[in-house]
This record gives structure tokens, sequence and C-alpha cells, in this order.
């Protein structure tokens, strides 16, 4: 959405449980392919924050913890779809949450800039 010359970024929050026996190159590979998603859809991360393994209200997919990570993201709407398809289809993600958060005015920068 464009307004005045301005392009409305929106902020999210992805939150990700993966499978408790994920193994750090696994994760690695998980972030490595929703980055070039975000990137993909002229998106950015701005933090990435790692809660670790934790202990889940009930079971899901026969699990009794979880490994937790937090993204905050701005990008457009279109990325939303995007990171659906691609978390839901993810065997190590087994749930996943988005929030949008807060919008950013950004100016505008004509292509081939």
């Amino acid at each position: 959405m464009k307004l005045g010359g301005k392009k409305l970024l929106n902020h999210y929050e992805l939150t990700m449980v993966l499978d408790p026996n994920i193994e750090e190159e696994g994760i690695t590979n998980l972030l490595d392919r929703v980055a070039s998603i975000v990137i993909k859809t002229n998106g950015e991360i701005t933090e990435t924050d790692r809660w670790g393994l934790r202990k889940l209200a009930y079971p899901i997919r026969k699990q009794e913890k979880g490994y937790y990570i937090l993204l905050r993201l701005q990008a457009d709407v279109a990325l939303v779809g995007e990171l659906e398809k691609s978390l839901k289809l993810a065997n190590e993600v087994l749930r996943f949450m988005f929030i949008r958060t807060e919008t950013k005015e950004v100016a505008c920068q004509k292509q081939g800039d």
C-alpha cells in the first residue's frame, strides 16, 4: 500500500515451536529459509530471539518440549502467505504464529535505484 510516496511496511512477530530433537544445523537451515523468503518479499528480519527448549502446555506430535524462536519482521503483507506455506511443509516446525504488531512508513525507492 502506498500513501503519498510512502510505502507501509507491516511489523510482525513470528513465534515458532520446533521439534526438540532438532540440531543446531537444522535450526540454522530453517532460519536461512525463512530469511530468504523475507528478503524475496522485500522484507527485513529486525530481531531473532532464541528462547531455547521449553516445556509445552500440552503434547504436540507426541512431544512434551519444544524449541522456541521469536522473529521480529518488517515486510509487506505478501510475506505472511509465503511464510505460512513454507512453515506448514517444514517437518521440524511443530507450531507457528504470526502477530501483526504495528505499521511503519518508509520512503519508497524507484526501481533501478
